[in-house]
């Protein structure tokens, strides 16, 4: 059997600060569109514990992480693995750390505050409302993404490439109560939520889609898990180019998406069965190496210059895994789960955050997302061609075994 508690914390800013995402942004927003929420889903199993803390946030930021992880631990009396931070990576919401550079993030250690007591609060009250629940996994389609990248006189540039197929699939997971009725629900799906480049606050697609799920959904209380979107963005194009949209053009996506949402949870789903004994959560760690020649300055006989991947597995259900990176994700490594495993799929921007990884070819082919965005988050240079092969041996390890 499994148990599931939830809840539900306002993490606005009690004042204006500097949305996270955009270089162009740097002063404080302008006002507030629609209020930005940290959301807990607790599941227990048996002994076990498994909490997902979604923020309608660019990511959590692994310095927060890993000086909160600690804490919670002790405050709750479990593994700080239990612990998964999960952010839909909304561009319209504030800092979570300064792990970056200055032109991507403005860290405020008053909203630090905030977003510690949201968190430790939300958890709390998610805790005390654990009850046992049944899983439906629906499957639907969505056409919100578009892949970003286009090659123009052998460079490529972040432009809509309709050649280039993207993973349409919706995920809904209903969790019901013995007595039916619905108590949340988790939506995967791969798409940047860069609807707007307005100076405004608000959380984007993802949170819009949640709040219409509640409203829709008596009673249900609902999480976003954002996908392998690193090289998808919403297909709002004009004459060949993407459209920097606003806050209505965020309300239309969402509502696209909510329909969406509505038709699969209107199809036959299928029953989920507990995990039994196994865990419900595991992490493996992968070095990450750069380009050799970005490591020149390194004196000879050191270390390469790396980066650690973490890959997070989490499985709440026998036939329902979650893979977990602390990274914006291509989507060729979903593709790479789905041939392991069809069904599992990739959760990026989890516990922490490092920057763009892609595929080997995408890497070769250069862009903004394996080069240009080194410098945004302090990287020492791009990463090796290599790391794919590394990770897919990590997926395998971590997925069979």
């Amino acid at each position: 059997m499994i148990v599931l508690g939830v809840s539900k914390r306002s993490i606005t800013p009690e004042s204006a600060l500097r949305l996270s995402g955009y270089a162009e942004r740097r002063g404080p927003y302008e006002s507030v569109r629609e209020a930005i929420y940290v959301r807990v889903h607790a599941f227990a199993v048996g002994n076990q514990r498994i909490l997902l803390i979604y923020g309608d946030l660019i990511w959590w930021g692994k310095g927060f992480i890993d000086e909160l992880r600690p804490e919670l631990a002790a405050w709750f009396q479990l593994d700080p693995s239990a612990f998964v931070f999960i952010a839909s990576h909304n561009h319209s919401g504030p800092a979570t750390s300064q792990d970056f550079s200055d032109s991507l993030e403005s860290y405020d250690t008053g909203y630090g505050k905030l977003l510690t007591h949201a968190v430790r609060d939300g958890i709390a009250n998610a805790l005390r409302d654990l009850e046992p629940v049944q899983m439906t996994l629906h499957r639907g389609r969505s056409g919100l993404g578009i892949y970003r990248r286009k090659q123009i006189n052998g460079q490529v540039k972040m432009l809509p490439n309709p050649e280039i197929k993207t993973d349409k699939t919706l995920s809904v997971v209903a969790m019901h109560r013995h007595n039916g009725s619905l108590k949340a629900l988790a939506v995967h799906y791969a798409c940047h939520p860069t609807v707007s480049r307005e100076n405004y606050l608000h959380p984007d697609y993802p949170g819009v889609l949640l709040r219409l799920l509640e409203e829709s959904q008596a009673g249900c209380h609902c999480i976003f898990l954002q996908g392998c979107a690193a090289d998808i963005r919403p297909n709002l194009v004009l004459n060949d180019e993407f459209l920097a949209g606003n806050y209505n053009d965020v309300l239309d996506c969402a509502e696209a998406l909510h329909k969406d949402c509505l038709d699969a949870l209107g199809a036959p789903g299928q029953s989920l069965q507990t995990v039994g004994e196994e865990q419900l959560i595991q992490q493996v760690d992968v070095r990450l190496e750069m380009m050799p020649d970005s490591a020149k300055e390194v004196p000879e006989g050191s270390d390469p210059v790396v980066e650690i991947l973490q890959l997070t597995r989490i499985r709440i259900a026998s036939d329902l895994q979650w893979i977990g990176f602390n990274a914006e994700v291509s989507q060729y490594y979903n593709q790479y789960l789905q041939s392991i495993l069809p069904g599992c799929l990739g959760i990026g921007y989890c516990n922490g955050m490092i920057g763009y990884v892609c595929s080997r070819q995408q890497i070769l082919e250069g862009g903004y997302e394996p080069v240009e965005s080194v410098f945004y988050f302090g990287l020492a240079g791009p990463f090796s061609p290599a790391i794919q092969s590394e990770i897919e041996k990590a997926l395998d390890q971590l997925i069979r075994n």
